[in-house]
């Protein structure tokens, strides 16, 4: 029986990870619509997530050969509080404003930030890869023109906010490929996340007191789905797979996650798109894109 390779593995899960982050966009405009805040999202996702978390942390220690230093734990959080406070809390305040497919454009434009981190830190890039992502970035700026076309106003702030989102995830991925292979990407994790249980309800408290009361059980729901199968289950998922793969290649991959984006607003949303979006996502991004960073 074949077996897939390693890479191969690695890979698929990138896409399943990046599916599952890049479709968190539709709920929580679907959320929006309900009276869900920001604030409110971010607190219920971190208290559903939390227990997760230290159980998978708790396991992951028992099982590592070599514990990590205080150092190495803290510098494991930082970029989680980083990622999945700062960034996250960002992207979904400009969700607000701007449609799913066009805020998926702009959050992913980290993986050309991942890359350029890479290569200041010294790492060597392959000419087929750097052909790869530029092709896809092709693809992706000219769906950024096309949405800019039907969209009646694009907020500044919210397009800045998302950039910034972009690259706070960037220093994240670069982080769980370092410590994902130092000690284990299921630690990494979550650490990581782990340190968001502490902020996210603090920073909740200090805006709005401790009173969950004037949450719906809607919103809650939302809440729920949002945190397990959009944050628990995407970040393992995602993490073993850049833990493969490698940062830049799994970033390169994962660009597969607007289109998923892009198609699900389109039907669920009833967000614009059009011909040349599913000319330039499809063709270049899919075929161009993934097939020249995967081809040996």
């Amino acid at each position: 029986m074949k077996t897939f390779s390693p890479i191969l593995k690695g890979m698929l899960l990138v896409c399943f990870g990046t599916t599952l982050f890049s479709s968190k966009s539709i709920l929580i405009q679907l959320a929006y619509q309900v009276g869900a805040s920001v604030d409110q999202l971010m607190l219920i996702r971190m208290l559903v997530a939390l227990p997760c978390y230290l159980l998978l942390g708790v396991w992951a220690w028992q099982r590592l050969p070599i514990k990590p230093s205080g150092r190495d734990l803290m510098l494991m959080a930082l970029p989680g509080f980083a990622c999945y406070h700062l960034a996250s809390y960002l992207d979904m305040w400009a969700l607000q404003f701007l449609s799913a497919g066009l805020e998926r454009i702009l959050l992913f434009s980290y993986p050309i930030m991942v890359i350029a981190i890479g290569v200041l830190q010294g790492g060597r890039l392959t000419a087929r890869q750097s052909l790869g992502a530029l092709v896809a970035y092709l693809g992706m700026g000219l769906f950024f023109v096309q949405d800019l076309r039907v969209q009646t106003e694009v907020p500044l702030q919210a397009v800045a906010a998302v950039l910034l989102a972009a690259l706070l995830t960037a220093f994240y991925m670069r982080a769980s490929q370092t410590f994902g292979r130092r000690y284990s990407s299921d630690l990494f994790t979550a650490v990581a996340m782990g340190i968001t249980g502490l902020t996210i309800p603090s920073h909740y408290v200090a805006m709005h007191g401790a009173n969950l009361a004037d949450i719906s059980i809607t919103v809650w729901g939302y809440g729920i789905v949002l945190s397990l199968v959009m944050t628990v289950l995407a970040s393992f998922v995602l993490n073993r797979g850049i833990a493969m793969v490698g940062a830049s290649r799994g970033s390169v991959v994962g660009m597969l996650g607007p289109m998923v984006t892009l198609f699900a607003a389109a039907a669920v949303l009833k967000q614009p798109i059009t011909a040349l979006h599913i000319v330039a996502v499809t063709v270049t991004v899919t075929v161009c894109g993934v097939a020249l960073v995967t081809r040996k």
